[in-house]
């Protein structure tokens, strides 16, 4: 397996519980990689064979970890699940999904996971629909795929696991969504497509997000951030900090408000306080009031943004990653006094983060340069650690080729 170097036995920043571990998937490296995350030593890589690993999940309980993949061409190549025993890293038999499949998620009950396929743009009619697959996990069987539109995007599941929420774009213009279909997990059935207006075009990362007791969703539109009643799917009134654009957003713990990430917008933004500075702002779920406004600072050419709220709520962690210069950073925000704390470096090529379940560490997932097969110029991915408590960034742990994606278990479930 190229591409993998070991780690010294040592001591991520922060304090993880003992018993969680870290999975990464990695794309060219046709692996995973696990990782204690409490030491962050990585064992032997998982291998797949010729299968490329795209998603990931660890199911409730963590004893098994299900891996979505694709064959050699990963643009409209055959999709399989495939599950891993946590307590040996061996791999069981594939489970065959649909075409290109993208994404995954499991229902907290751990009885049934959904996977996202997508399609091959090259060869498949305009109005061909795309599908999900729901997967029986007690007998490993793929059940009949459910219609979720034509070009779909991304998915998220509602935390009581009965809803998955599907993105679907325009085919005149991928990229930019055009609508929301629900998916019912009792029935597997898909419902009417939440239509969307003309000017309402959600982000397809950290665009929606979910009240704790699944009554309402919220999704980034250019007209601010649409609250949805998902029992009727009708849409509310659009709020947000009025001056700029929202990329990103999370709803805090207790449910009373909306981490808004936003950009400013130079039309709307003359005479404000916020001029020149990208936001996070925290928005009341009972009234859409802006109840406090912390400045990230000016972050020219940023290209993607995520957002992710300690497990006790006190603290929102925003990433953002440039094109040119390409760099990428992680930007602290108490969000009890709405202020910023300093500033952490975490490399050139961050793609997501992810915080340990007792909220010592955040993990930042690096993808590291990918150019072709034996390439002198590919570096490999890294796992960067930040100690919440003091914003230090420990020792980066180098995984596989191309990461694509990565879990954690829940604290003390290694196994």
């Amino acid at each position: 397996m190229g591409g993998l170097t070991g780690v010294m036995s040592m001591s991520v920043a922060g304090s993880v519980t003992s018993g969680s571990t870290i999975y990464v998937a990695n794309l060219a490296s046709h692996d995973i990689t696990p990782i204690d995350a409490s030491t962050g030593i990585d064992a032997h890589p998982i291998g797949l064979g010729a299968l490329s690993p795209v998603a990931l999940a660890v199911a409730p309980g963590a004893k098994t970890l299900y891996v979505v993949a694709v064959g050699g061409d990963e643009h409209g190549s055959p999709g399989s699940v495939v599950p891993i025993a946590t307590a040996t890293h061996r791999p069981g038999r594939p489970i065959a999904v649909g075409t290109s499949p993208q994404a995954i998620a499991i229902t907290p009950n751990g009885k049934m996971a959904y996977v996202l396929n997508g399609i091959d743009a090259a060869t498949t009619p305009a109005t061909t629909p795309a599908t999900v697959t729901p997967i029986d996990l007690a007998t490993g069987t793929a059940l009949r795929p459910i219609k979720v539109g034509t070009l779909p995007l991304s998915m998220t599941m509602s935390p009581n696991g009965k809803l998955l929420y599907v993105v679907d774009s325009r085919q005149s213009n991928p990229g930019e969504p055009s609508a929301i279909t629900p998916v019912d997990t009792a029935t597997d059935t898909s419902a009417p497509a939440i239509k969307l207006a003309r000017d309402l075009a959600p982000f397809s990362v950290s665009g929606l997000a979910f009240k704790s007791n699944s009554v309402t969703a919220y999704a980034i539109t250019s007209s601010g951030i649409v609250p949805i009643n998902t029992a009727t799917g009708s849409l509310g009134k659009a709020i947000g900090l009025r001056t700029s654009t929202p990329v990103a957003i999370a709803v805090t713990r207790d449910d009373t408000a909306i981490a808004e990430v936003g950009v400013p917008v130079t039309a709307l933004e003359q005479g404000s306080r916020y001029a020149n500075n990208n936001t996070l702002a925290l928005l009341s779920t009972a009234t859409g009031v802006v109840r406090k406004v912390a400045t990230l600072g000016d972050e020219p050419g940023a290209m993607s943004w995520e957002v992710a709220i300690a497990p006790n709520g006190s603290t929102a962690y925003v990433l953002a990653t440039k094109s040119s210069p390409r760099e990428s950073t992680v930007i602290p925000v108490d969000l009890a006094t709405g202020t910023a704390g300093k500033t952490i470096d975490v490399g050139r090529n961050a793609s997501m983060l992810t915080i340990s379940p007792n909220g010592a560490t955040v993990f930042v997932l690096d993808s590291g340069t990918y150019v072709g097969v034996g390439s002198p110029h590919n570096t490999p991915g890294r796992v960067i650690p930040i100690a919440t408590s003091t914003g230090t960034v420990g020792k980066a742990i180098t995984v596989g080729l191309a990461p694509s994606a990565f879990a954690i278990t829940p604290t003390g479930q290694k196994r």
